[in-house]
């Protein structure tokens, strides 16, 4: 789980930017510290329209691991590593410099092979 590097998409517990709640959604990873994630949260509600300021659309939403019409925030939010519930996906180099316009930070440690612990990743098509 620590492995988790930029551009990597996750389905996790995401906290409200005001830390009034949660909601279980995609995300961009953007990279670790500890046990700290960070992460861009990931939206199908239409209302992104209105503020394309603050928000990417994704163009590759196979690669994403989605399969409805989705935006990323930019906006970060900071999450516990134990809200990370699997990885489904990763950004495509369109989406990846779209999301990343200046690069990401480089990868501390390769993301393992398989899904969240080393396991073999579920095979998940996610509707943002």
């Amino acid at each position: 789980m620590n492995r988790l590097r930029p551009g990597v998409v996750v389905w996790a517990h995401v906290t409200f930017a005001d830390g009034t709640g949660e909601k279980t959604r995609p995300a961009v990873v953007v990279g670790t510290r500890g046990r700290e994630v960070v992460v861009h949260p990931v939206t199908s509600s239409s209302r992104r329209h209105g503020f394309p300021q603050r928000y990417v659309e994704l163009e590759d939403l196979a690669a994403a691991g989605v399969t409805r019409p989705c935006a990323v925030s930019v906006i970060e939010v900071v999450i516990d590593r134990i809200e990370v519930i699997s990885v489904v996906g990763a950004l495509s180099d369109v989406d990846g410099s779209a999301v990343f316009p200046a690069g990401p930070e480089p990868a501390d440690r390769p993301l393992p092979s398989g899904g969240v612990d080393g396991a073999a990743a579920p095979l998940l098509a996610l509707a943002c």
